[in-house]
């Protein structure tokens, strides 16, 4: 007990204890700012990689967009197409049926004027027919001039189409 009555103990232990405490104290206060520094690093992670995310669903969006905008051009087409085939048909058909009723009309004079010169009515239906086929009413064979006209309309169509 005797030591414990000296002033230079009693001093020397409260300066150790006064410096231990100042130690623990810093030792807390470093570790509080570590703490912090870690938090606002990890935030700022977590803030980069949202603004990253962002941007991939944007550039996601953008593609889509893209990618639909290409879907309907290609059915613009698809649609143009089948458009310039259906007209060409039904040119092709609408001129099938002049040719047959020109024909038919052809028959008609060759079996009424023959009719009169020879008397058989069998002989001269024959004879028109021969004379004057009828052709299909559709899908018939064109004479290559309009075949030509009617070919070359569907490729200019097509060629349209695809500029869309």
């Amino acid at each position: 007990m005797h030591n414990l009555k000296n002033p230079f103990v009693i001093g020397g232990t409260i300066v150790v204890l006064i410096l231990a405490g100042l130690a623990w104290n810093y030792s807390e206060s470093i570790k509080e700012k570590n703490v912090i520094e870690r938090e606002r690093i990890e935030a700022n992670e977590r803030m980069k990689e949202a603004e990253l995310q962002q941007a991939r669903d944007l550039q996601e969006v953008k593609l889509q967009a893209e990618r639909d905008k290409e879907q309907e051009r290609l059915a613009a087409i698809g649609e143009c197409s089948e458009n310039a085939y259906t007209n060409y048909s039904t040119d092709w058909d609408a001129n099938c049926e002049l040719i047959f009723q020109e024909n038919r009309k052809d028959y008609l004079r060759c079996f009424d004027v023959n009719r009169l010169t020879y008397g058989d009515d069998e002989w001269t239906a024959e004879m028109c027919r021969k004379l004057n086929p009828a052709p299909k009413r559709t899908d018939c064979t064109l004479p290559t001039s309009l075949k030509e006209k009617l070919d070359r309309y569907l490729k200019e169509e097509k060629d349209r189409c695809a500029r869309l």
